[in-house]
């Protein structure tokens, strides 16, 4: 948890682990406590990773180069990297569910929202409202447990449970790292091939090709952050990535930079 409401010059972030009786869809609660003085700003790139958030934000607005200016938004499952700058005197407190498991507490097909960014009012009514107004009365160490408390209570309500042969398609997509042909599993969960791209489509928001090509992306990204001075073409081969062509294509398309200019950030950092 965020012990300080007055923490140094910069972004601190943390990340909570939801009840147990919300892991299987959430992946975790995360929370961004940023002061900053406008020389000291800087655009933060925020990659696809397959998730879905909600987002509360319980100070200034991030500016977006797409967005919604609401204090509560849900944000849909990206197949490009943005840009966020943070401001001074932000907080923003998230929740991001697991690639197929949101269907429970948003009760809208998943491909509605892929790359865009909604008011939370448009999905859950005047109880949006409220729920952010309780958790900017919560405080820090309160948030958390009403998150789980709130949740919790729309999960056992819903009437629109979540796929299970799609959360555990989409476990399995993250598990090899997006080296799953369709077909495998397509066969793993019983499903037919146009069935199961169907469903994961309405659950996760993108086609299993595109969360497989997402999974192999953040397992390169994953490489490059446990050590920036990694060699690429080891990276390309541990990801199965046919060749180094392949891999920089597709780096480019969702990050938005080669990936020698994302190392270069990540140096910079």
């Amino acid at each position: 948890m965020i012990e300080s409401d007055a923490p140094e010059e910069g972004p601190i972030y943390v990340e909570h682990a939801p009840h147990p009786e919300l892991a299987r869809y959430i992946e975790c609660y995360w929370s961004i406590v940023c002061r900053l003085s406008p020389e000291a700003r800087q655009p933060a790139r925020v990659l696809p990773d397959g998730c879905m958030d909600i987002l509360f934000n319980l100070g200034d607005q991030p500016r977006r180069e797409q967005g919604a200016d609401t204090p509560a938004t849900v944000i849909g499952a990206m197949t490009q990297a943005v840009e966020v700058e943070y401001d001074d005197h932000m907080e923003l407190v998230g929740v991001r569910f697991r690639p197929g498991g949101a269907t429970p507490w948003l009760d809208v097909p998943a491909s509605e929202l892929t790359d865009q960014v909604v008011g939370l009012e448009e999905l859950w009514g005047a109880e949006a409202k409220r729920t952010y107004e309780r958790l900017s009365e919560a405080g820090a160490r309160g948030r958390i447990a009403l998150l789980d408390e709130i949740l919790i209570k729309r999960l056992r309500g819903t009437a629109n449970p979540a796929d299970q042969r799609i959360l555990r398609a989409s476990e399995a997509v993250a598990d090899h790292d997006g080296g799953l042909r369709v077909e495998l599993l397509a066969d793993a969960t019983g499903l037919g091939r146009r069935q199961l791209e169907r469903r994961f489509l309405a659950c996760v928001g993108v086609p299993p090709k595109t969360a497989s090509r997402i999974a192999r992306f953040r397992s390169v990204v994953s490489g490059m952050h446990a050590d920036p001075a990694s060699e690429l073409a080891r990276l390309v081969m541990e990801a199965g990535y046919a060749d180094q062509a392949h891999m920089n294509r597709d780096f480019r398309a969702l990050a938005g930079v080669a990936p020698g200019a994302y190392v270069a950030e990540l140096r910079d950092r």
